[in-house]
């Protein structure tokens, strides 16, 4: 009883934070503490990228699902929960985390756990780093006011995609439940292939292939067969 007793309070008074589900995180030992899938989304959806200072309110996890849709299909699980950590630690910018030593090693503990409970690959794929990069490109330049060459993205092409800036609660939805839900999905690949009109990134008029199932009835995310380029197709009714 002693044990238990000492186990909740340092559960309640010491290094730990109160998740929305009502459970406590500790951040010195993230692997005795209770917290849920809907935690990681919830904390994703309210936390800003670029330290809040971007033109509107964008959300990490916004982000994490465009990072999804964008990687090779096998790396879209991990694509999605690659900055799950920052439900809980918050996106620290990157020149205060060079500041911050102490900081990476809470965030790297923290994130080993959340691979762990949920399977997500640890390390990362290489594509999930790449990806990454090429979307804070993206986002400077859609998001921020200046076209300075940042050191981090030299180099890399803006991703040709609309950025949503959905509001908390709607990018909370937006993390797609049939993938966060099972650690296990492997995403669908049995699904027949539909016909768009046009692919906007390279005007290809051919086959455009179903890539995700799990969206609403009209709505299906869609790879172009010619660049691989991904984007929502909304079908007619029949």
């Amino acid at each position: 009883m002693g044990v238990a007793m000492n186990e909740t309070v340092r559960r309640v008074v010491g290094p730990t934070i109160l998740l929305n589900s009502g459970n406590y995180l500790d951040l010195v030992a993230p692997e005795h503490s209770e917290f849920t899938l809907d935690d990681i989304a919830h904390g994703l959806s309210m936390t800003c990228r670029f330290s809040g200072q971007c033109g509107h309110f964008y959300s990490v996890a916004e982000h994490s699902v465009h990072v999804s849709r964008y990687v090779p299909v096998e790396d879209a699980y991990a694509g999605l929960m690659h900055d799950a950590a920052e439900a809980f630690v918050h996106d620290i910018s990157k020149p205060l985390k060079v500041l911050l030593p102490g900081y990476s090693e809470i965030e790297k503990r923290i994130e080993r756990v959340i691979f762990e409970r949920y399977g997500v690959p640890n390390p990362l794929p290489p594509s999930i780093k790449e990806l990454d990069i090429r979307m804070l490109a993206t986002e400077q330049r859609r998001l921020m006011r200046n076209r300075d060459n940042w050191e981090h993205c030299h180099g890399r092409e803006p991703l040709p995609i609309h950025l949503k800036l959905l509001v908390a609660r709607r990018c909370q939805g937006a993390i797609p439940r049939t993938l966060l839900g099972d650690p296990g999905m492997k995403v669908e690949s049995d699904v027949k292939p539909i016909r768009a009109p046009v692919c906007p990134e390279c005007d290809n008029r051919g086959v455009i292939e179903m890539w995700r199932a799990g969206r609403p009835e009209t709505t299906h995310m869609v790879r172009c067969e010619q660049c691989s380029g991904l984007f929502e197709f909304m079908r007619g009714p029949r």
